[in-house]
């Protein structure tokens, strides 16, 4: 089974709060929900944060173009089609889903634009979509930036 890292948002009550941060996951029998980072696995610069359950996503094995770690709930853009048309629109966006033990991609139309959306809602593991568009980029998350997806989604 493998060792998944997470990350979440800090609680209301933490000195880090809205703020991401990432590491392993406790959920505590009284509800509570942690995220425990630990720097060099030296357990005197462990950091434990409480954070909010409903943000807590998985972190995946793959980065985009810019290296950073791509995560559950992701917002990517890539340059091909039918994410980008022949005159340069953005017509889809891809959202980082975990379905049945794996990563996804489901493709979801961008707020802005006109197209009837025939791609919207097919999947496409994420390996798959990472090595075919090598120039995958993360341009924000589901819970933060929200507006840039077609507004009838449900993630």
């Amino acid at each position: 089974m493998k060792n998944y890292s997470y990350k979440a948002k800090c609680d209301k009550n933490s000195t880090n709060q809205g703020e991401w941060v990432d590491g392993n996951l406790i959920i505590c029998d009284n509800g509570d929900t942690l995220i425990v980072h630990a720097i060099k696995f030296n357990i005197r610069s462990m950091q434990i944060y409480r954070v909010i359950r409903e943000t807590v996503c998985k972190i995946t094995d793959y980065v985009d173009k810019n290296d950073k770690n791509i995560s559950e709930g992701d917002i990517l853009q890539s340059d091909n089609y039918p994410f980008l048309n022949d005159i340069g629109q953005r017509n889809y966006y891809g959202v980082v889903v975990w379905i049945n033990s794996g990563f996804y991609v489901e493709t979801v139309r961008t707020s802005a634009t006109s197209v009837r959306g025939c791609s919207e809602g097919n999947f496409e593991s994420l390996s798959e979509f990472v090595e075919d568009n090598s120039a995958v980029e993360i341009i924000g998350n589901v819970l933060d930036n929200k507006y840039l997806l077609n507004p009838n989604y449900k993630y």
